[in-house]
């Protein structure tokens, strides 16, 4: 945050397009918990999506 590339009032949909609502989930809901996301760690869709975030 302090090299301005991420800020509080970001939406989801600019880093993670493919989550659901992510346009309406911002960073500091997922700071504060309080985003409604599921547990996305067990989901095995999630490894797909981890690895296409890091190819980006």
């Amino acid at each position: 945050m302090e090299e301005k590339k991420l800020s509080l009032t970001d939406s989801l949909i600019k880093f993670l397009p493919d989550i659901p609502n992510a346009k309406q989930i911002t960073i500091e809901a997922l700071l504060r918990h309080k985003s409604g996301l599921a547990n996305y760690a067990e989901n095995t869709e999630y490894d797909k999506l981890k690895y296409k975030v890091k190819t980006k």
